[in-house]
């Protein structure tokens, strides 16, 4: 059908990019991915999503990378894009840059990204010890009136603890009782 000149609809496309990347053929995802760059058709986030999931789990971290990059600087970018699942294969793999730079992608679009995003986020940099940043990204989720977890609050306070920021710590163990939030005996004992 490609190779004929005529355009698939995109549920079609998904249905062509996954089904190889499903079964581990990943140049050949990457072949179609190829021509459809060249014939300037747009990858919806599904089909990048299926590439980039692959080639992180094959461990080519710097490929997805350049792909996503490639997807942005070529246009091929959908209006209506989800990276939220991305956001989080990012974030396991320490490149918390380049998922910052996804969920910044998708708030462009007036898409927000779920709350899960901003607690990985919030946990990666807590765990490079860059606590500014991830309350900015906590007051970031309120402000969209998501919820984080209890995992994320409890890892913030956490970090308050180890950065001695005790009443910190404390007032947001205050503030998550009065919101009803039952305490994990690891954050009581702060």
């Amino acid at each position: 059908m490609i190779s004929k000149g005529l355009k698939p609809s995109n549920r079609s496309l998904r249905k062509v990019i996954s089904s190889p990347c499903d079964a581990g053929d990943l140049q050949k995802a990457l072949e179609l991915s190829q021509e459809m760059r060249f014939r300037g058709w747009i990858h919806d986030s599904a089909i990048q999503t299926s590439i980039v999931e692959s080639l992180l789990l094959c461990g080519k971290v710097q490929e997805a990378e350049t792909f996503l990059d490639r997807m942005g600087e070529e246009s091929l970018t959908p209006d209506t894009i989800n990276y939220d699942y991305l956001i989080k294969f990012f974030c396991q793999h320490g490149r918390l840059d380049k998922a910052v730079h996804l969920m910044n992608t998708m708030l462009k679009k007036h898409n927000i990204p779920i709350s899960t995003s901003y607690d990985f986020l919030i946990h990666g940099f807590c765990a490079q010890n860059k606590l500014d940043i991830a309350l900015n990204f906590y007051s970031e989720t309120l402000n969209w009136n998501l919820k984080p977890i209890i995992d994320t609050v409890e890892m913030l306070v956490h970090r308050f603890c180890h950065d001695g920021k005790t009443e910190l710590a404390e007032q947001y163990l205050v503030d998550m009782t009065h919101a009803g939030e039952t305490l994990s005996e690891k954050c009581i004992a702060l």
